[in-house]
């Protein structure tokens, strides 16, 4: 990693495995607040109403990690379906979902204190 990825690490708010240990393997609806000239600050506005997107073959690999003694910390793009609250344009709408953000212009994260649940680890037939 170089210098400027190393410093945006150290001063990241939530890596990429702790946005999905807390809010995007329970599928929580969030709001996030980005940093301040943050690239999804400029992009999408000061906050995004909605949820963390993963496939199946993310979520397999994230559980693995958060089941390891050393966690790692990374920077990633994170993909994003937005609520219809946050009024976004459909050119908006789609690279959030094909790209999303990165995890290090989320300042902050805030969801409603409901009990939680990882679908995706429970035992049987799914429902929809």
């Amino acid at each position: 990693m170089n210098r400027i990825n190393d410093e945006m690490v150290k001063e990241m708010n939530f890596s990429y495995e702790e946005i999905f240990s807390m809010f995007g393997q329970f599928d929580t609806f969030v709001t996030l607040e980005f940093h301040f000239n943050s690239k999804a600050r400029q992009a999408y506005g000061e906050r995004l109403l909605g949820n963390f997107l993963y496939n199946l073959e993310e979520r397999e690999s994230l559980q693995r990690l958060l089941n390891n003694e050393n966690i790692p910390r990374t920077n990633e793009h994170i993909r994003f379906s937005a609520s219809s609250l946050s009024k976004l344009s459909k050119e908006q709408t789609e690279s959030l979902d094909r790209i999303g953000i990165r995890n290090s212009d989320i300042a902050r994260v805030s969801s409603m204190n409901l009990p939680r649940e990882n679908r995706f680890t429970k035992k049987g037939k799914k429902k929809s």
